[in-house]
Formats: C-alpha cells, structure tokens, sequence
C-alpha cells in the first residue's frame, strides 16, 4: 500500500468568481515509503499546489489523498496531526521563518507537538547539525542570515519533527554551486541515516537524476508522466514538448550515441558519465 495516494485530486482557485484558475485537475499519484520521489514541470503546472495538497495546508476542492490508507480529509480536526508526519519546506523560506531566534524556530514544531523541554533540545541540535548549521548562528534571528544559512533552518525545522515525510519545495532554488551541493548531500545523508520518505520539487533535472528514486511529471494541472529516473528521461522529446529537459549529461550521451558511438545513453550524473567513458575506453 502506498504511504501517500492521491484519487482524481483537482484544486480550483477562486472558485466561482471571474478569477477562477484550476490547479490540478484529476490527479491520481502514488508514492511508496522509504523513496525519494522528486517531482517536476514547468511553472504552473500545479507543482506548488499539489505539494500543500499532500500535508493538508490547502484542502482539495475534488477528489481525495490518503496517508497511510487514511483520508486526510475524513475528520478535519486531525488535519493538524498530519503536518506533524508531513513536514513541508516552502521554496522561499522566509513564509516559515518567522520566530525571534534560530533556535525557538527549529523548536517550533516540536514544542507544539507536546515534547518536554529535554527532547526539544535534543532535537533542535540534532537538526540544525544534519543541515550543518552552525551553532553560533542559532540565537542569532533569522532573518540575518543568509540565503542559503535561512534554507538551512527551514529544513532544520522540518527536520526536528522527526516526520514521516519531508516535501521541499525547491530546496537548492538561488543557491549557488556550492550551496547547492553542500544541501543536497546533507539531505542525502539524513536519508540514509532514517530513511525517511523525501518528496522534492525541483527545476533542476541534474538535481533530480543525483537525488531521486522516480519522477513525477505534472502539466498543466494534470500528471503527465510518473515513472523512475531512467524511464522519464529516456522520453526526452515529449519532456521537451512540455518545456522540460533532461540533464546535460545525458544530452552529451544521448548526442554520443546518436553519432554512433556504442556507449550507454541512459547517463543522468557525472559521476556515472565518468564510469560509462571509463567501461568504453577500456572495451575498444
């Protein structure tokens, strides 16, 4: 059984006035527990609207979505309860920001779920620690850190709920190469340290293929396509159709191949494009 599962899911903004714009229009995905689910399109495309769908922030004007089997819907009182196992980071950190230091921040979440003081602390280190925040920056307020320091805390905040499910909204969006790195593989090593269900959102298709066990592919509203990494990339024309891409790498590979070289066009990272030249090198 999938952990989260949405049926013919549809959001209308300003519904029933001259404004009125549908966001998602019968959606039906699935994702399984334990993955890294990454989730692309171009803007518009309902991305946004379907991740505050998935941790109740905005209820569905159609359809349903299921959390362990459960509507989340069926008794709206709880919807509360559900953020707590669906932690969401917004793409501009600063909506969720917002308390007088980094720390009472990061605390936030785990104080309204009713921990005692020892347990709060315990997982505010823990948290700002996976994100490589530095301790001298958290009784400093937030908003004089940095871009990529604010990325950091909003994640961290997410993060000391200790959640079943993180969704991040664009997560290394305005970071530079270095920032972008250093988010990513502090996102990885907390996957791997509890293997928690990540699902990102993400413009970046190298951040993709480096992150993600499947892609989801909105557009205009709908799902288009929803499959691994290898199988959604390998349709690069009809992701070019609808104003997506694949990573460059594998536009180089792919551009190989075509040529007629007898090399593997089902490359999406450096560092496996690296293995690939090394396996051809040695085959000639």
């Amino acid at each position: 059984m999938p952990l989260i599962e949405t049926r013919d899911l549809s959001y209308v903004y300003s519904e029933g006035t001259p404004y009125e714009k549908r966001a998602l229009d019968g959606v039906n995905i699935s994702i399984e527990e334990g993955g890294i689910t990454a989730v692309i399109g171009h803007t518009g495309s309902g991305k946004s609207t379907l991740m505050q769908q998935l941790n109740g922030l905005i209820k569905p004007t159609g359809g349903s979505i299921y959390f362990d089997g459960r509507d989340i819907w069926e008794n709206p009182k709880e919807i509360r309860q559900l953020r707590f196992k669906v932690g969401l980071v917004f793409q501009y950190p600063e909506y969720q920001l917002f308390d007088e230091t980094v720390r009472r921040d990061i605390a936030f979440g785990p104080k309204n779920m009713g921990l005692d003081e020892k347990e709060i602390a315990r997982r505010v280190d823990f948290a700002a620690q996976m994100v490589s925040l530095d301790e001298k920056l958290l009784d400093k307020s937030p908003f004089e850190l940095s871009g990529g320091e604010k990325r950091r805390a909003a994640i961290a905040g997410v993060i000391a709920m200790m959640p079943r499910v993180i969704i991040l909204d664009e997560p290394t969006a305005g970071l530079d190469p270095r920032g972008r790195d250093e988010i990513l593989s502090r996102l990885a090593e907390y996957k791997r340290m509890t293997d928690t269900t990540m699902v990102i959102v993400s413009h970046s298709m190298e951040d993709v293929a480096y992150m993600a066990d499947s892609v989801l592919v909105m557009n205009k509203g709908g799902l288009l396509m929803h499959g691994s990494v290898s199988e959604v990339f390998s349709r690069a024309e009809e992701l070019k159709s609808v104003g997506l891409s694949v990573p460059d790498v594998t536009k180089i590979f792919m551009g190989l191949k075509s040529a007629g070289v007898k090399i593997s066009a089902d490359i999406f990272t450096v560092d496996s494009g690296i293995e690939e030249i090394k396996r051809y090198m040695q085959s000639r």
